[in-house]
């Protein structure tokens, strides 16, 4: 119906001439220097800062991207899987630096799963005693002609949620485990490959975050 029209697709609150995340004199915003990384102190060499560094900078040079029109599909597909690896590889770093720590408290696998083992044991040891001293309660009870169905109920209930005790607790203790031992295990993992270094994890976007400090 028109021959010229004009469409703009933005977010709320956008206003022309002004890029998101920025001032207008071109510095970053609050929300802009935590969206890049900005504030992140480039002399942490812990995976995971070394890894959120290399995410704020995929996001920026995305941003910057598409903020220039850049019409090169194959480009912002590069920057877009280089946005989704930065992601992952801040849950791998987190592993990473959490099996480190443990392992510097002293922690190992074997020890883990005799913890594991010696809690499940524990629990088991004191719910069998609970309900032995439970039945012999109300053995005495029904000697003396004394118990009563409210004795029953409480009894069955004792039993019944005992169980249930066990059972998470033994749940919980498993999953603990599981958790500490697949982070020794990255760690483990990621020392025999080699690919705990600063420079895989930071990949080209913290070499240069790093250049561009010293030569400030």
């Amino acid at each position: 119906m028109y021959e010229n029209e004009l469409y703009h697709h933005g977010i709320k609150g956008m206003r022309w001439g002004v890029r998101r995340y920025q001032n207008e004199d071109g510095s970053y915003t609050r929300a802009g220097r935590k969206r890049y990384g900005m504030d992140l102190d480039i002399n942490d060499k812990s995976k995971t800062n070394i890894a959120k560094i290399r995410l704020g900078e995929a996001r920026r040079r995305l941003d910057v991207a598409k903020a220039n029109n850049n019409t090169n599909t194959s480009r912002l597909a590069e920057l877009r899987i280089r946005e989704r690896s930065a992601k992952r590889a801040i849950k791998q770093a987190k592993g990473i630096d959490s099996g480190a720590k443990r392992l510097a408290k002293g922690e190992t696998i074997t020890g883990n799963n005799l913890k594991a083992a010696l809690g499940f044991a524990a629990a088991y040891a004191g719910s069998h005693v609970l309900t032995s001293a439970l039945n012999y309660s109300i053995s005495n009870l029904a000697s003396q002609g004394r118990l009563t169905a409210g004795h029953m109920a409480v009894a069955k209930a004792i039993n019944n949620y005992g169980g249930y005790g066990l059972y998470a607790l033994s749940t919980a203790y498993s999953i603990k485990k599981a958790v500490n031992n697949e982070q020794i295990r990255r760690y483990n993992n990621a020392r025999m490959l080699g690919t705990s270094t600063t420079k895989h994890l930071g990949s080209s976007e913290y070499a240069d975050r790093v250049k561009k400090a010293k030569n400030k």
